[in-house]
């Protein structure tokens, strides 16, 4: 009886300690690296997917990738030197075919070039969707690793959208300056015609104010002075009158005398 009670003490003792012990679980990283952020068309350049997980990569299931294929093109593709592909289609699902503890490692690798038919400067997206990591953890062996992207801008040397624009600019400053000096030189013009038509109109003036002058000068001077011809007739019927003032004196005194 003894020993039943010491054992079902014993299982309970070693479930509850096994209840309380701590589950480790695996965690684990990836990204995307570029041999280049900054291409020209038809360049070619390399994206790496590297993953990380200290508790070992065993395998890397389940990925699929994505890019923009109206700007780049997907010149090759390969997988890491350490890692064998068993998926199907486009799904990738890698598995190790290393004895050794993988921790950091490039799965796979992507060579792109950049349509030389791009005329202006653009970014390109490449992305991965969510993969899980398998690890060498006992409790839980799963990492899962969200979505990465990476953007890759396509410069021209020489960017045509960009450099009709600036052309335009330039014309229309050009023509704006050329607009300026134009309307500069028809108000210079103005005041130039204005100068003379006021110089114009005070010689007029003066020669007005002259001859008003002298008009006036004249009449003054007709006033003052009766002409000649008029004077003499004033004289000779003075004369006349005095002659025929005497002539009747004469008569008058002759008539009383006799």
């Amino acid at each position: 009886m003894m020993k039943k009670i010491i054992a079902i003490l014993t299982l309970t003792l070693l479930i509850v300690l096994a209840g309380n012990m701590p589950i480790f679980a695996a965690t684990a990283m990836a990204n995307l690296n570029s041999s280049s952020l900054t291409v020209k068309p038809g360049e070619t350049f390399t994206v790496v997917l590297s993953v990380n997980c200290q508790e070992g990569i065993n395998g890397v299931i389940g990925l699929t990738y994505n890019y923009d294929k109206d700007k780049l093109d997907l010149v090759s593709e390969k997988i890491g030197t350490n890692y064998t592909n068993i998926g199907t289609g486009d799904t990738i699902d890698l598995i190790t075919n290393s004895k050794d503890k993988l921790t950091n490692e490039d799965i796979y690798v992507f060579e792109f070039k950049a349509k030389e038919t791009i005329k202006s400067q653009t970014i390109a997206n490449i992305s991965i969707g969510d993969i899980t990591i398998d690890s060498d953890e006992v409790s839980n062996s799963e990492a899962i690793v969200k979505s990465q992207k990476i953007l890759i801008t396509i410069k021209p040397e020489v960017d045509t959208d960009s450099e009709e624009p600036r052309k335009e600019t330039d014309n229309s400053k050009e023509q704006e300056k050329e607009a300026k000096e134009s309307e500069q030189e028809t108000k210079e013009d103005e005041k130039s015609n204005d100068n003379k038509n006021d110089l114009t109109s005070q010689n007029t003036t003066k020669d007005k104010n002259n001859s008003n002058k002298k008009t006036a000068e004249d009449s003054t001077k007709s006033k003052s002075q009766l002409p000649k011809t008029g004077t003499q007739k004033i004289i000779i019927g003075a004369i006349l009158i005095l002659s025929i003032i005497a002539i009747a004196v004469y008569v008058a005194y002759r008539k009383i005398k006799f």
